[in-house]
């Protein structure tokens, strides 16, 4: 196994209702929101942001695509950590789970990728110890 190295954000997915709205913000603040095609455009747009990490925004629509347990009609974000390897991911998912921290699906890990972890999106608080 290699040494556990500090999570390194990777990923903010951000589900939107508006996504020519979301874009426009985005642009704004000086992000390149590239165009896709005009079939995937209303549904995802991803953009590399200094440091290497992406920002990609949803529609609540296509959400459920990458977590069926995404609550229909909802925005929010979701947060994409890289670890060294995927035992580092269980004991990280461990250590959440442990302290009170629910999430509506196990983290992932991508083909070809380094394991990731899927912030959850607490519905429980971690009690002080």
């Amino acid at each position: 196994m290699i040494a556990a190295l500090e999570p390194v954000l990777d990923q903010v997915n951000i589900v939107v209702r508006d996504m020519d709205a979301a874009v426009a913000f985005y642009e704004l603040l000086g992000v390149k929101v590239p165009t896709t095609t005009s079939v995937w455009d209303p549904h995802h747009r991803s953009a590399a942001i200094t440091g290497g990490a992406d920002i990609d925004l949803d529609s609540q629509a296509f959400a459920k695509q990458w977590d069926e347990g995404w609550p229909a009609g909802t925005s929010g974000a979701v947060l994409t950590f890289r670890v060294s390897d995927r035992d580092e991911v269980d004991a990280i998912y461990t250590r959440l789970t442990e302290s009170g921290i629910r999430r509506s699906r196990r983290p992932t890990t991508l083909a070809g990728a380094p394991a990731s972890l899927w912030s959850p999106t607490p519905t429980a608080t971690p009690s002080p110890s």
